[in-house]
């Protein structure tokens, strides 16, 4: 220190550091749109964002955001692997005719590529922005007045549109390209580098039902095994559709899943489209969209089921009080009607019976996110009794104010000296020891009714 002469300060930073929760409620989801950014994760915060940047039109992508912005506002992460260059329809060729007063005419179809408007005879190609404009989100072509089209001149128009059909599992699936960039759901691991979030529920509404084998007995289902993959991965869970045919196949498919970050939805659910018509769609949005709606409402560590599901028109197939009894048994949530449509089942499809409840896999994963998250700053730290204290204390502080909020019943953290010795600490390895408590779910509640005529001789008699 130098040659000082009066009063001089030294900041210390230490103490116990705050604990903040991670966020448990942004959404990934994975499929097809109109338009917009391939193989990128987007961050999206409402329906009228999702239609500016990927479109309406064909895809799995804006019905998914539809079905989630109509329970809850949410932060989505949205991965859209359809790509128009590739996965594309011819469109033939066909006559329009513009409109004298607005001089426009609309396409059949919106969204379309290499746009080629020739003269009724073919003779003649038209040139884009010198003889007309087109609006490719609405499929309007625009005759140019000071160019070769005439007023009210019927043309000839072909395109090439998007074909979400064209898109496989593999697709979805994904993969890490020659740049090393993730695509499809794959994308989800790297997308907090990108938009800034971790994602937590991880969907690909509609690709997540595809089953390989012959129902019942289904052999696989490679698009639901990587979204429980990316899940597991990232510490939150997968919400997978189911076969929307039978209770058997719905059992059969259940067969294939042990994991804790699965949580299995059968079946689907009638929506309207658009023009009001009844269409029948996988429910994982909706159902992503009620958690949030339920963690806003109750709390992350809390069960969505029995949360309503604005929207619902129908299911796939009737759900009577045994049919919802025996899938939720086997750990496969449904949905029932009863005063609205109700999302019901709290199990996860693990094999271990501790993590049974969604709602103790999501206590477990986000606990261990937020941790991990708030102690970056202890990594590379000299190990001392104060950095040990801190750290504790820390903990300590973060456990007592969940507990405080009723998320946890109980807990304690602590550094054990029997794991901690000076052989692991000059290693640059050190240990803290946690232990928590959980409140359990209320699945089943029984009330033991009997009779006590005695009340009846109290009130006649006193």
């Amino acid at each position: 220190m130098g040659f000082n002469h009066g009063i001089e300060f030294v900041e210390g930073n230490v103490g116990p550091k705050p604990i903040r929760t991670v966020r448990g409620s942004v959404i990934f989801v994975c499929g097809t749109a109109a338009k917009g950014p391939v193989n990128v994760p987007t961050a999206i915060t409402s329906l009228s964002e999702f239609v500016s940047t990927f479109g309406k039109g064909a895809g799995t992508l804006y019905q998914a955001a539809k079905d989630i912005y109509k329970q809850a506002g949410a932060l989505i992460v949205v991965m859209n692997v359809l790509d128009p260059a590739t996965h594309k329809a011819a469109v033939a060729s066909k006559a329009y005719t513009f409109d004298t007063i607005s001089e426009k005419l609309t396409l059949d179809d919106a969204y379309g590529s290499n746009i080629v408007v020739k003269n009724t005879g073919d003779t003649v190609t038209y040139v884009v922005d010198t003889d007309y404009t087109v609006d490719t989100d609405t499929g309007v072509i625009t005759r140019v007045t000071t160019g070769s089209i005439a007023s009210g001149e019927s043309v000839n128009v072909s395109q090439d549109i998007p074909d979400p059909t064209a898109v496989v599992d593999n697709d979805v699936i994904g993969t890490v390209d020659g740049s090393g960039n993730y695509t499809g759901i794959k994308g989800a691991l790297g997308a907090a580098s990108i938009v800034g979030f971790t994602p937590k529920i991880i969907i690909a509404p509609s690709y997540s039902a595809s089953l390989t084998g012959t129902a019942p007995a289904f052999t696989g289902a490679a698009v639901a095994a990587e979204l429980v993959s990316a899940a597991a991965s990232l510490e939150g869970f997968a919400i997978l559709d189911g076969p929307n045919t039978t209770d058997a196949d719905s059992l059969g498919w259940r067969a294939l899943f042990g994991e804790s970050q699965a949580y299995l939805v059968d079946p689907w659910i009638d929506v309207l489209d658009d023009n009001n018509a009844i269409v029948n769609v996988p429910p994982s949005a909706m159902v992503a969209g009620a958690v949030v709606k339920n963690d806003d409402a109750r709390g992350w560590h809390t069960s969505p089921s029995g949360t309503i599901l604005n929207g619902v028109m129908g299911l796939g197939r009737p759900i009577s009080d045994a049919r919802a009894l025996a899938l939720n048994e086997n750990e496969i949530s449904t949905i029932i009607r009863d005063q609205g449509y109700r999302l019901h089942g709290n199990r996860t499809a693990s094999a271990d019976p501790t993590w049974a409840f969604l709602p103790h896999v999501r206590l477990r994963d986000i606990l261990k996110a937020s941790l991990r998250e708030s102690h970056k700053w202890a990594v590379d730290k000299n190990a001392t009794k104060t950095y040990f204290d801190d750290v504790v204390d820390g903990v300590n502080n973060y456990i007592a104010s969940l507990v405080a909020r009723t998320i946890l019943s109980g807990g304690v953290c602590w550094a054990d000296p029997a794991k901690n010795t000076a052989s692991e600490m000059d290693a640059g390895r050190v240990y803290f020891s946690i232990k928590y408590g959980r409140y359990g779910v209320a699945e089943d509640i029984t009330f033991d009714i009997g009779i006590d005529n005695a009340f009846t001789e109290a009130a006649i008699f006193g």
